[in-house]
């Protein structure tokens, strides 16, 4: 299909279903309303270090403190109330309109953490669970701002194992699930030497995944992993 009949046949959609909010479910050119984004909970004050929210902005917080961890991080919001249900739309609903939404925001957000950033990437999926949800929420984000950046765009890894559920583990128990499930890309690892890589996930919860990925890339010879992520568990 053409770009001129994706264009009309988005267009027919628009008038038969009109875009509306995902949240208050008003007429809305955007995904979430200027209203509705007003009463969502952006991450203000952060440690700027591991981007864990805080009441003042610090170089090290209780979370990174005395702990090597091989990134530096920034989330949009905390995760909680109405960002939960838009993460959840966007993850097990297909609402692709959130991809562009969210990217923009991050780029508006954090274009001074971003603006060295060479090569973006995102965290993957166990390719069974890709097959039954049909998409990776992460990658469709990571190619938004690779796209806003105009930045290497690289799917760089790869899972090896299937993985429990991060959502049902504890911190401890978080880190041995992703202890060695990733790996770097054969192609993926002559391009990473001495990059500035942007890892890309949805939420922050402990940090385990992003470290573990941001670990292999360290290994493999990147200069610096930054990571973002729409929402962050406070």
């Amino acid at each position: 299909m053409g770009k001129g009949q994706e264009r009309l046949l988005s267009s027919f959609y628009n008038l038969i279903y009109p875009p509306i909010c995902l949240l208050c479910r008003k007429r809305s050119q955007e995904p979430v309303c200027g209203n509705c984004l007003e009463r969502l909970t952006f991450i203000e004050t952060f440690c700027w270090k591991c981007g864990k929210p805080t009441n003042w902005s610090v170089e090290e917080c209780s979370f990174c403190r005395g702990r090597r961890l091989h990134f530096f991080s920034r989330s949009l919001f905390v995760y909680e109330g109405e960002v939960k249900e838009l993460v959840h739309l966007f993850k097990y609903h297909f609402h692709r309109a959130l991809a562009e939404f969210f990217s923009r925001l991050i780029l508006e957000k954090y274009a001074d953490f971003l603006k060295d950033v060479e090569i973006v990437t995102f965290v993957p999926m166990y390719s069974r669970k890709l097959w039954l949800r049909g998409y990776n929420q992460s990658h469709l984000l990571a190619r938004g701002i690779s796209q806003g950046l105009g930045c290497n765009f690289l799917d760089a890894l790869i899972v090896q194992r299937r993985l429990e559920d991060q959502v049902k583990l504890g911190r401890e128990e978080r880190k041995k699930n992703v202890k060695g499930a990733y790996r770097v890309k054969e192609r993926a690892a002559r391009v990473l030497k001495g990059k500035i890589i942007l890892l890309v996930d949805d939420v922050f919860t402990t940090g385990s995944t992003v470290e573990e990925c941001a670990h292999i890339f360290y290994r493999a010879g990147a200069k610096r992993t930054k990571v973002v992520s729409i929402a962050r568990r406070s």
